[in-house]
């Protein structure tokens, strides 16, 4: 199963996400969105590029599904 994390490591939202998923066995690739924002959705997509803050986090892609971890636990629902 592939699992990406679009993640914050100083956000403890974020933190708590990857060791919920981490917990699970499974080891996902971590995007770190301040650094590396999303490149794709026009005007959506080109305001977070310029202001990633404004991306609710985590953002956890699974199994072709996405969830957000606000609480950590509901990604469970897509692993």
């Amino acid at each position: 199963m592939s699992v990406t994390i679009y993640h914050n490591p100083r956000c403890g939202k974020s933190r708590q996400t990857l060791q919920l998923i981490q917990a699970q066995g499974i080891e996902p690739e971590i995007v770190e969105y301040l650094k590396n924002p999303p490149r794709d959705r026009k005007t959506l997509i080109t305001a977070m590029i310029t202001h990633p803050i404004l991306i609710e986090r985590p953002i956890v892609l699974a199994n072709g599904k996405a969830a957000i971890g606000r609480p950590p636990e509901a990604v469970l629902a897509i692993l």
